[in-house]
């Protein structure tokens, strides 16, 4: 039996799509400089990254500030389901909280324009707010303080995120993790990471049913 009281979310490709279109925007911003167009799976190898390591990962030594003038993010879509989820959850008194690599102002503005703005969280934490950034398990920190002054434990929490960054941080701060498959990585490489197929879900709309299933 699973009884979780506590829940940490990851945004990018677990609250909301992101990986294709961003994808696609920064491309259109690369063509501005003439650099080159790296592919999308070049692009998810690091997707889960910080935004400046990203950017420096594919185009090493780019002007930053630059590439953030010519970059324009389309409007967001959420994940289908996860507002309902996430409201779900909070009628249950579940502790939810936000832990994004991205940074808080755009954190902001991309959630509000999803449809789930921060209040719906007890606790919201971007890359700006911390001294650590996944896949360092000490991103969790704050959190798990706050979470244990409510008196819920560890072995109470989930981290639902969608890449390889997010399962070894979950792992590193020995927490449950659960995969959603709409992100950055596939199947076959969570389970090759050691995540049991069990705790891989194709969507976060599927996990007030598999809560469920794991309370029987």
């Amino acid at each position: 039996m699973i009884n979780i009281l506590a829940f940490f979310w990851d945004v990018d490709g677990t609250l909301i799509f992101s990986a294709e279109p961003m994808y696609r925007d920064c491309c259109q911003a690369a063509k501005k400089f003439g650099l080159r167009t790296p592919s999308f799976e070049e692009f998810l190898a690091v997707w889960a990254r910080p935004w400046p390591e990203l950017l420096n990962a594919l185009w090493p030594g780019v002007d930053i500030e630059a590439f953030n003038e010519q970059f324009e993010e389309g409007p967001p879509k959420a994940i289908p389901g996860a507002r309902k989820t996430l409201l779900r959850l909070g009628k249950q008194g579940c502790f939810q909280a936000v832990i994004s690599n991205r940074e808080r102002e755009s954190l902001t503005v991309r959630m509000t324009q999803a449809g789930m703005p921060l209040d719906i969280f007890s606790y919201v934490q971007a890359v700006d707010d911390f001294a650590f950034a996944k896949p360092d398990s000490r991103v969790f920190n704050r959190a798990l303080s706050l979470a244990a002054k409510k008196g819920i434990s560890r072995s109470r929490v989930v981290y639902v995120g969608d890449t390889l960054s997010d399962l070894m941080a979950a792992q590193g701060a020995g927490i449950m993790f659960i995969a959603v498959l709409t992100g950055g990585a596939t199947k076959e490489q969570f389970v090759t990471a050691g995540l049991g197929e069990v705790f891989i879900l194709n969507s976060v709309k599927d996990l007030p049913d598999f809560l469920t299933e794991k309370k029987k």
